[in-house]
C-alpha cells in the first residue's frame, strides 16, 4: 500500500485549463438532474429507484460501447476490485442512500448543505494520502463554495425550520463523506486503468449496491411503461450520468482532488439557475449571492495557470 501511495503522489498534475473545464462541465451537467428527476418522480419513481436506473442503464450503455470499441477496457485484475467497490458501493450507493434519507426525514436545504461538506473531506484525505498541498487559494475557494451552498439552499434565512436530529446529522454528513470518496478511490484506480474503465465499473457496482435498497422490478416496469418514460430514463443516463462522470473522471486524472471537488460545485450553480428559470423557484438576494460565491470559487481556482506543453 505504501508503494502505491508513493506512486500516486509522484504522478504529475497538469496545470492546464482543459481538465478544470471538463470538471466544471461535469458539475453543470449534474446540475441538470432536476429536468429529469422531477418528471420521473411524477411517474411514481422514488429517488433511490431513479438512482438505480441511472447506474444500471449507464453501465449497460457503456458496456455495449466498450464491447464495440475497446474490449481491453473491460478487463480488471481481481486484486484491484476494491477500488471499484469503493467508487461504486462505498461512494455512489451509500451516498445516494444517505442523501435521500436526509431529504426524506429532514429538509432538502439541510441535505444540500451537508452534502457539500464533501470538498472538505476530499481536501483532508488528499492531503494525508496523496500529499496534496492545502493552499490559501484552495481554502478561500472552499469557504466561498460552502458559503454559496448555504445561501443557495436558503438555510441561512431559516427556511424550513425543521428539527435536526443526531441521526439526520449523521446521514447528512455521511452523504458528504461518501460523495467525497469517489475522488479518493478514483485516484487509486486511475493509476492503473483508463477513465472509461473506472466509470464503467463504478456504475456496475453502484447498481448492484442499490439493488436491495429499491424495488428494482417496479422501477424497470415504470421506466419502460411509456415512450416518455423511456426518453427520460435514457436522458438522465446519458446527459446527467455518463457524460458528467466521464468528464469528471477524465479531468480528475490530471487535477488535484481538492481542486476538482470544489470545481464540481458548479452543479449547485446550474441547479439553482434551472430552478429559477424552469420551475420559477424564489430567487432572493441570498440565492443570487450564493450563486456568485460559487462562481467566484470556480473562477479563483482557474486563475494563475502556468502554460503547459500541449
Amino acid at each position: 500500500m505504501s508503494e502505491k501511495l508513493s506512486e500516486l503522489t509522484k504522478q504529475p498534475i497538469e496545470n492546464s485549463a482543459l481538465p478544470a473545464a471538463a470538471i466544471v462541465a461535469a458539475g453543470l451537467l449534474w446540475g441538470t438532474m432536476s429536468l429529469f428527476t422531477r418528471p420521473m418522480g411524477d411517474l411514481g419513481l422514488t429517488p433511490l429507484q431513479i438512482s438505480f436506473l441511472r447506474a444500471a442503464l449507464s453501465s449497460l450503455i457503456l458496456c455495449v460501447y466498450l464491447l464495440l470499441k475497446d474490449r481491453a477496457a473491460l478487463r480488471i485484475r481481481l486484486r484491484d476490485i476494491w477500488m471499484f467497490l469503493g467508487t461504486g458501493i462505498v461512494s455512489l450507493a451509500l451516498f445516494n442512500w444517505c442523501y435521500f434519507t436526509t431529504i426524506e426525514k429532514g429538509e432538502a436545504s439541510v441535505a444540500v448543505c451537508l452534502l457539500y461538506t464533501s470538498p472538505v473531506f476530499v481536501m483532508l484525505f488528499s492531503a494525508v494520502l496523496f500529499k496534496e498541498p492545502i493552499t490559501r487559494k484552495k481554502l478561500t475557494a472552499l469557504v466561498l463554495s460552502l458559503l454559496g451552498a448555504v445561501l443557495v439552499s436558503g438555510l441561512s434565512s431559516g427556511a424550513g425550520g425543521g428539527q435536526m436530529t443526531p441521526a439526520l446529522f449523521v446521514t447528512g454528513i455521511g452523504s458528504g463523506l461518501f460523495y467525497a470518496m469517489y475522488s479518493i478511490f478514483s485516484r487509486f484506480a486511475l493509476a492503473k486503468y483508463s477513465f472509461l474503465t473506472v466509470v464503467f465499473y463504478t456504475f456496475v457496482f453502484a447498481a448492484l449496491g442499490m439493488l436491495p435498497l429499491c424495488r428494482a422490478g417496479a422501477a424497470l416496469r415504470t421506466s419502460a411503461g411509456s415512450g416518455g418514460a423511456v426518453l427520460l430514463t435514457c436522458g438522465i443516463a446519458l446527459a446527467a450520468t455518463i457524460l458528467p462522470y466521464l468528464f469528471y473522471t477524465a479531468g480528475l486524472a490530471s487535477t488535484e482532488n481538492g481542486k476538482a471537488s470544489i470545481l464540481a460545485t458548479s452543479e449547485i450553480l446550474m441547479g439553482s439557475l434551472i430552478g429559477i428559470f424552469f420551475y420559477h423557484e424564489p430567487h432572493g438576494a441570498g440565492k443570487i449571492l450564493g450563486i456568485l460565491c460559487i462562481f467566484a470559487a470556480v473562477v479563483l481556482l482557474n486563475t494563475g495557470h502556468k502554460k503547459s506543453p500541449q
